[in-house]
C-alpha cells in the first residue's frame, strides 16, 4: 500500500496569488524585503512543484514495488498450483497402480502373459479319470499316466468305458 494518500500525478498546482495564500506570501516577503508578491507566489509554486516531483517519484517507486511483489506472489501461487497438480497426478498414478496391482492379485488369469504362439490345432489328451481323482485327493499315482503312452492308453480306455454304461 502506498504511503501517500493519493496519486500525486493527478494533483494540480494551486493558485498562490489567491487571497487564501496571502499569509504564506506575507511570511516570504517579511523575511526578504527584496521579494515582491508575484515573486513570492512564484517561489511558493516552485516549492510545490519540487515537492510534487518528489512525491511522484516516490509514488512511482511504490507502485513498481507493489507490482513486483504482486508478480512474485503470482509466480509463487502458480508454482504452488503446479506442485499441487503434480502431487495430485502422482497420487492418481499411485492409486491407479495400486488398484491395478490389487486387481492383478484377484484376477491372475486375466493378466497372464500370452506368448506369441499359434493356437493349438490338436486337443490335449486328458489323463484317465481315476488318476485325476487321485491327483485331486493328493493320493499316490505313477507318473506313467502323464507320459505319451499313458495318455494314449487313457484315451483308448475312456472311450471303451462309455460303451459299457447304461444310459436312460
Amino acid at each position: 500500500m502506498p504511503t501517500l494518500p493519493h496519486n500525486p500525478h493527478n494533483d494540480t498546482c494551486p493558485d498562490y496569488t489567491a487571497p487564501v495564500f496571502q499569509p504564506a506570501r506575507d511570511q516570504l516577503t517579511a523575511s526578504n524585503t527584496n521579494l515582491s508578491e508575484a515573486l513570492a507566489a512564484e517561489t511558493l509554486q516552485n516549492l510545490w512543484e519540487a515537492t510534487n516531483i518528489a512525491n511522484k517519484s516516490l509514488w512511482d517507486r511504490e507502485i513498481e514495488d507493489e507490482t513486483a511483489a504482486a508478480a512474485v506472489a503470482a509466480a509463487a501461487e502458480a508454482q504452488e498450483a503446479r506442485e499441487a497438480e503434480e502431487l495430485e497426478l502422482v497420487k492418481a498414478r499411485e492409486d491407479a497402480d495400486a488398484t491395478l496391482r490389487e486387481d492383478m492379485k484377484k484376477n491372475r488369469a486375466k493378466y497372464l502373459t500370452i506368448r506369441d504362439r499359434m493356437v493349438p490345432t490338436v486337443l490335449p489328451m486328458p489323463a484317465s479319470k481315476s488318476v485325476v481323482k487321485k491327483l485331486a485327493n493328493c493320493q499316490y499315482f505313477y507318473l506313467w499316466h502323464f507320459t505319451n503312452a499313458g495318455l494314449t492308453d487313457a484315451a483308448k480306455t475312456a472311450s471303451s468305458t462309455k460303451a459299457n454304461r447304461l444310459t436312460m
